[in-house]
């Protein structure tokens, strides 16, 4: 007899990563009943790597197409880093979709880098050049998510596709503030990646979100402290679940 699927995750990972950011979030979900989906994103991992196409409004039909392909009731949808602006932009043009909205040291909260504002010019193609990676790009924290060459193809495929992927850009700012559905904001407190003061803008725009620090976490919490971030994802679900 197989064990019942108490709750259904649907996890987006960030850039530069693939579905493997949540490997050891897994074990620790199973054991309770909660069923993990994790794919990798359009670009990354195994997934297809189209050019010039990237949007934010595509990535929002992209996981909905996902939640119907799988034939998913409801799901809560859980997101890291970049990919927490996906998940809350696909809660907030989709709240009957979902459950509640899980996000992880979350992108999309603050102004976007300068960096990657000069990535969406001509001027960016400089890019291409080996001493851009080697001198410029690393003065910036987005350096850390290029480390490998398959990171590095991703940022430059992507290049000029960082307003179509921005939340005020995209126009989802006000959708966004406007989620009702419950939120649960993880964040490790040791996070090298994302402005120190990024969970206040979270919450500013979510004021309703249950706020659970982690302190000996980094930028992916669900890898440095899978057993904590999988207690308190838990313990938010069955207390969405009881209040339905």
């Amino acid at each position: 007899m197989e064990d019942e699927v108490r709750h259904t995750v649907l996890a987006l990972h960030g850039f530069g990563t693939s579905a493997t950011s949540f490997r050891h979030l897994a074990p620790h979900l199973s054991r309770d009943g909660t069923r993990l989906i994790a794919p990798d994103q359009l670009g990354f991992g195994d997934s297809a790597k189209p050019e010039g196409v990237y949007s934010l409004d595509l990535y929002v039909r992209l996981t909905v197409g996902i939640a119907d392909e799988m034939m998913l009731d409801r799901p809560f949808l859980l997101g890291h880093s970049a990919g927490g602006k996906i998940a809350a932009a696909t809660v907030a043009r989709h709240p009957d979709r979902f459950r509640g909205l899980i996000l992880a040291n979350t992108g999309g909260f603050s102004a976007l880098a300068p960096v990657l504002l000069l990535a969406d010019t001509p001027l960016f193609r400089i890019v291409d050049l080996p001493f851009f990676r080697r001198r410029i790009l690393r003065q910036f924290k987005i350096a850390q998510t290029v480390e490998t060459p398959e990171q590095w193809e991703a940022f430059r495929r992507i290049r000029g596709n960082n307003r179509a992927l921005d939340i005020d850009a995209a126009g989802y700012r006000d959708a966004v503030r406007g989620i009702t559905l419950p939120v649960l904001l993880v964040w490790g407190l040791r996070d090298r990646m994302l402005p120190r003061g990024t969970p206040k803008r979270v919450l500013h725009d979510l004021p309703h979100a249950q706020y659970v620090p982690l302190p000996d976490s980094g930028h992916t919490p669900m890898r440095d402290e899978p057993g904590a971030f999988a207690r308190h994802v838990i313990r938010f679900m069955e207390d969405v679940a009881s209040g339905e």
